[in-house]
């Protein structure tokens, strides 16, 4: 696990390095801020009090530097579209000594090898305990 990259922390890094492995092939390898187009959108299909449904790259990538628990990520799946400008990523998510443990489904649009637009489905009430 690498901390090397901006924004990456010891809570954060293994979450990012999914999301790289998913990516992998689509974006130039490295860090996934710098996968991701300055003006990405992230869109949240979570509800969670307080959270933003909406961000930009970055917001998120404010928000995400001071993550407060330690994750793990695992269980990656990746279905490429045929058209090569969008996947859907599976993935599970663990923290908190395994009382955190969450699934996700991204959807990503992908422009010119960068991420463009990114919408996250998870378990909310997995989020609020």
């Amino acid at each position: 696990m690498t901390t090397n990259y901006p924004g990456y922390t010891e809570n954060n890094a293994a979450f990012f390095e999914i999301l790289m492995a998913g990516l992998k092939g689509e974006v130039p390898e490295g860090s996934f801020w710098d996968a991701v187009a300055d003006d990405a959108t992230f869109e949240f299909e979570y509800r969670i009090p307080g959270f933003p449904f909406q961000m930009s790259k970055a917001q998120y990538f404010e928000w995400f530097k001071t993550y407060p628990i330690r994750l793990r990520a695992d269980h990656l799946r990746v279905y490429k579209a045929p058209d090569q400008h969008a996947l859907i990523m599976e993935y599970e998510v663990h923290g908190r000594d395994g009382q955190y443990n969450n699934r996700f489904c991204s959807i990503v649009t992908l422009k010119n090898h960068k991420i463009s637009y990114w919408r996250d489905y998870g378990d909310s009430l997995q989020m609020t305990n």
